[in-house]
């Protein structure tokens, strides 16, 4: 019978016209695999009919070569607990047929009317055992024997192991209740051996982390988790260790894995501890729920490392001058509208760069006579980067001074639901990606931060420069956190320190016009390339 149960469709080549049986190699036997992949039999004829009748005899042989491969997977990985079940299956069924082998061919006595009087007084050691955990020799032998036929490795003072040989016990009692009937006459077939199940690819124990974290509420918007948080790291894992069953994943992959996270020069030290984060939370639920191994341990960035390894540096005086006295701000050349403000915003917010980028014109508002944007919504951005990400922001005197409330004005005029519809939503980074892209370009054209690959100098740095200069100017820890959307040392997240209700619009925009950093800011003007590219992505983002 078919292992999943469907006829297979005869695939013709399309050059010649032969049938062939055409599949692609099962994930978790990749590794082990040397032939070509997808796999190709011929069917010997052009004939659909014919290819019919014979695809279904060809597929069982593979399937046959696959199962036998998954047996090897399984002696590799060592005993677990997931292969307990089948491992005793195959035992019960190797003994049994043995013992009709010999009863056929006269060495045991067929049928000799009453039950080996042995049997009893073993099942009372066997059951004795089970009772104390002190098992019998015979029985202690016998799974020694079978495991190291089987070349499955195991640790005598494991719990797996203790395990097997409790489970093995009440197997035995079956066998030798099977060869008591079979001693009287009656007639007992040897069971079939397991079929060889799929063990859990990484790719599989992801789809149930997915499940988990649904279930148990843990993602508040569960596609955006998948798409763009834990799905693209994942499989950067997979591409590392490599296409392997969950139980086979050695301490030695999770060093490649970090050795990569860490070697990489286009993503930032809070990426990478984030990655590493990922996956270890994955590794830990696997062991939690399927008993995989836990080889978490390489997954941290250490202290040492972060003191050799600085993630994002502070924009200096100069820095400052190049991007904000430039040729473009001061003519006004630049072809998006974002490419003026997003920069500004940064600066005079300390936000995280999807924030300005995903600023819905909705969220711009008057709160207590203070003109503010909220940060983070649900709505923007899916609550931004952490629990302490949505907030309100008053809005800068240098902003307002350079037009930022017109420019609010004509886009909410024009009927945009974002503040910049030019970034779109991309799929990964949703608006922070073309951003980051545009940021990126613009900053390495005014010789800012490194020319090619990843900069301490980036749109991140303006959260330093602004917390240093706010630190420097006397506002307190408390009030810099809640401004730039840090975690508060003395309230947690449960107390939403946040909420519009706790936000003292006039006292937040004392703290933070005390930021002043002695730029000067020529006022706004909208040209037709910015109105063109809003238009352009109108679609797209609204």
């Amino acid at each position: 019978m078919l292992k999943n149960g469907k006829m297979p469709t005869p695939w013709r080549h399309p050059k010649h016209g032969t049938y062939y049986l055409k599949k692609r190699v099962p994930l978790d036997i990749k590794s082990l695999w040397t032939k070509p992949d997808p796999y190709q039999i011929s069917l010997g004829t052009k004939d659909r009919s014919v290819a019919h009748k014979r695809i279904s005899v060809e597929w069982l042989k593979l399937e046959e070569e696959f199962d036998q491969l998954r047996r090897k997977a399984a002696r590799q990985l060592g005993l677990c607990e997931e292969i307990i079940p089948d491992l005793l299956e195959e035992w019960l069924h190797q003994m049994l047929k043995e013992d009709e082998q010999l009863r056929f061919a006269g060495r045991i006595d067929r049928a000799p009317g009453e039950p080996n009087p042995g049997f009893e007084i073993a099942v009372e050691q066997l059951d004795a055992g089970i009772a104390s955990g002190d098992h019998p020799d015979f029985l202690i032998r016998e799974a020694v024997w079978f495991l190291n036929q089987k070349g499955i490795s195991y640790f005598p003072s494991s719990y797996v192991y203790a395990k097997f040989l409790h489970e093995l016990a009440h197997k035995f009692i079956l066998y030798f209740q099977l060869l008591a009937q079979r001693d009287i006459g009656k007639h007992v077939r040897a069971p079939e051996p397991p079929k060889a199940k799929d063990l859990m690819s990484i790719e599989a124990l992801y789809d149930k982390f997915k499940q988990h974290r649904m279930a148990n509420e843990k993602w508040k918007d569960p596609e955006t988790q998948d798409k763009r948080e834990y799905g693209p790291i994942v499989r950067e894992f997979i591409s590392v260790v490599g296409s392997k069953p969950v139980h086979q994943l050695t301490h030695q992959d999770a060093v490649d894995y970090f050795d990569h996270t860490v070697a990489r020069a286009d993503i930032s030290l809070g990426t990478k501890k984030r990655n590493l984060s990922r996956i270890k939370t994955l590794l830990l639920f696997g062991k939690e729920q399927y008993q995989v191994p836990d080889i978490t341990g390489p997954l941290k960035i250490t202290a040492e490392y972060k003191k050799t390894h600085n993630s994002y540096v502070r924009f200096s005086k100069d820095d400052l001058e190049a991007l904000f006295h430039s040729e473009a701000y001061k003519t006004g050349s630049f072809k998006k509208a974002s490419q003026y403000w997003i920069p500004l915003i940064g600066l005079y917010s300390g936000a995280r760069i999807d924030e300005p980028a995903s600023l819905l014109v909705s969220e711009i508002r008057q709160l207590e006579g203070v003109w503010c944007y909220f940060m983070s919504s649900d709505e923007a951005n899916q609550g931004g980067k952490n629990d302490y990400a949505p907030r309100w922001v008053p809005i800068h005197p240098k902003l307002l001074e350079a037009g930022l409330l017109d420019y609010w004005s004509s886009i909410k005029a024009e009927g945009h639901s974002r503040l910049f519809p030019e970034m779109g939503n991309a799929e990964r980074d949703g608006c922070g990606k073309r951003a980051t892209v545009d940021f990126t370009e613009y900053r390495r054209s005014v010789g800012v931060g490194a020319d090619t690959g990843r900069s301490t100098k980036a749109f991140h740095s303006f959260r330093s420069t602004l917390i240093s200069e706010l630190k420097e100017r006397g506002v307190d820890g408390e009030m810099r956190r809640a401004l730039v959307g840090h975690a508060s040392e003395k309230r947690d997240v449960h107390d939403d320190i946040y909420d519009q209700a706790d936000f003292q619009p006039k006292k937040a925009l004392a703290a933070i016009s005390l930021a002043s950093f002695g730029l000067s800011h020529p006022r706004f003007v909208e040209t037709e390339s910015m109105k063109i590219a809003r238009r352009r992505y109108l679609k797209k983002s609204d």
